[in-house]
């Protein structure tokens, strides 16, 4: 399943892509408005955040008011 990365904005299709851009991502700069971007312009028209809080279903809030999200917190 692709996974689109913070540090590249773009589908990762390998575990080792993934695994890479990661530990990149950690000293690189996060590309949050355009990975989101990247996943609406692939169709993407909804989210889901799992965590403690809601920080990224609001980002997303603003930057496609539009698209369905979903927040579960633990």
């Amino acid at each position: 399943m692709p996974v689109v990365t913070n540090y590249t904005a773009d589908f990762e299709t390998t575990a080792a892509e993934v695994r890479d851009n990661l530990a990149k991502q950690i000293t690189g700069s996060v590309r949050w408005v355009e990975s989101v971007q990247k996943m609406l312009d692939a169709g993407a028209d909804g989210f889901i955040e799992l965590g403690a809080g809601n920080v990224l279903a609001g980002l997303i809030k603003r930057i496609a008011p539009e698209a369905e999200i979903a927040d579960f917190r633990f």
